[in-house]
Parts: C-alpha cells; structure tokens; sequence
C-alpha cells in the first residue's frame, strides 16, 4: 500500500519508518527540512505527492497546524474520493467533529487515531 505520511518530528519520523519496515511505500512531507536518517526508507516529497497516496497520515502538533496544513492551504480540494485520512495527532473534540464533517462533505475517510505519550515512553 501507498501511505503518505505528513509530519516527520520525533514520534512522526519512526512512525513513518515502521510503516516502511511493515513493508508500505511511504512518501513524506514535513513542513521543515528532514534528514534521511530520521526516517530510514521514507521517499521525501511534496505535500501534493503525499495527497496521492491511498492513505495520509498526519502526525502534526495540533488543530492549528493541521488546519494550516489541510485546510486553509486548499490542499484536500483535489484529493481522491477514496482518500483515508488518519489523524494521530491530539486535536480538540470540537476539531475533530469539524474535520469528520469536512471529510465526509469531501468523500474523504476520516479516522481519528491520537497518540499519547512521548518519543522515549
């Protein structure tokens, strides 16, 4: 399977890896510069080629980057319908809700998926 993986920090970076090592092709966005190394067997691209992906996960630090990122960019207007968005970050109910909305107008799949804990837990 295609995973898109947007959000390469300490938790995202090894999350992106072992999906890799579980055998997926996993291509990455990160709002800053990444270093190979923090995320072995990941392909860096664009934001664009992570949305073509049949699955995205987004492992950003909270509902305003993932609106920022997703939302307010434009970038969900022209994914596939058969898009599943799987969010790990903790965001607010209130997000949430907004975003499963906005999927569901979208016909995009929407999974709520928060980690907790940190990178050395």
């Amino acid at each position: 399977m295609d995973i898109g993986f947007v959000g390469l920090g300490l938790m995202g970076g090894p999350m992106a890896a072992n999906l890799v090592k579980a055998g997926h092709r996993v291509v990455a966005w990160n709002r800053s510069p990444v270093k190979p190394e923090d995320a072995p067997g990941v392909t860096i691209g664009t934001l664009d080629d992570v949305l073509r992906c049949e699955a995205v996960f987004t492992m950003l630090s909270d509902d305003a980057a993932i609106r920022s990122v997703l939302l307010d960019s434009g970038a969900l207007d022209s994914v596939k319908h058969d898009l599943v968005h799987v969010v790990t970050a903790t965001i607010s109910v209130a997000f949430a809700k907004e975003l499963a909305e906005d999927h569901a107008r979208r016909g995009i799949g929407y999974v709520a998926a928060p980690v907790f804990g940190r990178p050395d837990a």
